[in-house]
């Protein structure tokens, strides 16, 4: 601080600590942001795949399938994929800190 031209005192202390504080919440918001856009964008294009994939099937094979059980796949599909970019991404950061 001293070698900036500001005299070593309490409130230049704690001024220059609010300032790193403010900069490191911003960098976090960043990428927590980040994060959430990354999910959200996967999580879509898994939904759209799934839903493209119904599309070939054929119209008497689709009848024969149980509501119930498409939706749960899908629910479950997406879920784990959300978990999988989730757990992906803490271990990323982690490795890189």
């Amino acid at each position: 601080i001293t070698a900036l031209g500001f005299s070593l005192t309490l409130g230049t202390v704690l001024f220059a600590l609010a300032i790193m504080f403010t900069i490191k919440g911003l960098f976090k918001f960043l990428e927590t942001n980040y994060q959430a856009t990354l999910i959200q964008v996967f999580m879509k294009r898994v939904r759209h795949e799934m839903v493209n994939g119904i599309q070939h099937i054929s119209y008497k094979g689709f009848t024969k399938l149980d509501a119930g059980n498409i939706q749960n796949t899908f629910i479950a599909e997406v879920q784990r994929m959300s978990f999988a970019i989730r757990q992906y991404l803490i271990y990323s950061q982690a490795f890189f800190m």
